[in-house]
């Protein structure tokens, strides 16, 4: 009897008088819907295909800014900065690492923490740190010396007092 008295006193949404509420729809402005693949996309051109002349020139891009880069670079970085959608830029990327692969030099462009970066090639790793061993040299920066200049004569102010 509870039961049925509960479903009596229940509205059912259809029911609902809301004639004294104002529609809110009618007021907003409208949307401007952007296409967006996903978040990361945000910002990105939409994929097109490119010439070969425009492969080619994004291809040297990327490798530039790549090869100037002192740590790895995500893919949705490079794209972004270069004006290239994902798709293409990963095509391209891959084009890269494959034509270093192939080439087996001294360095090899890798995908590395997400990112990506020039790296040297294993082979010539030894070699390497024989050459680079007599370059190294602990040396003070400017900014150091400087320091430690202002210390030296604050601690020597503070000997004579």
């Amino acid at each position: 009897m509870i039961d049925e008295i509960e479903t009596e006193n229940q509205e059912n949404p259809d029911d609902v008088d809301n004639s004294d509420v104002e529609s809110v729809e009618s007021e907003a402005e409208p949307l401007i819907e952007v296409p967006v693949n996903s978040s990361s996309d945000a910002g990105l051109p939409e994929h097109r295909d490119l010439s070969q002349e425009e492969l080619e020139f994004f291809k040297g891009l990327l490798e530039s800014v790549l090869f100037l880069s002192t740590e790895p670079v995500g893919i949705g970085v490079l794209a972004k900065k270069c004006s290239l959608d994902r798709v293409n830029a990963r095509i391209i990327l891959d084009s890269l690492v494959d034509d270093y692969h192939e080439r087996d030099g001294g360095f090899l462009l890798k995908e590395i923490a997400g990112g990506y970066q020039f790296i040297t090639s294993d082979r010539y790793s030894n070699a390497l740190k024989e050459i680079l061993k007599e370059q190294k040299k602990d040396r003070l920066s400017r900014s150091t010396i400087e320091t430690l200049q202002l210390f030296a004569t604050d601690s020597r102010l503070l000997f004579l007092k």
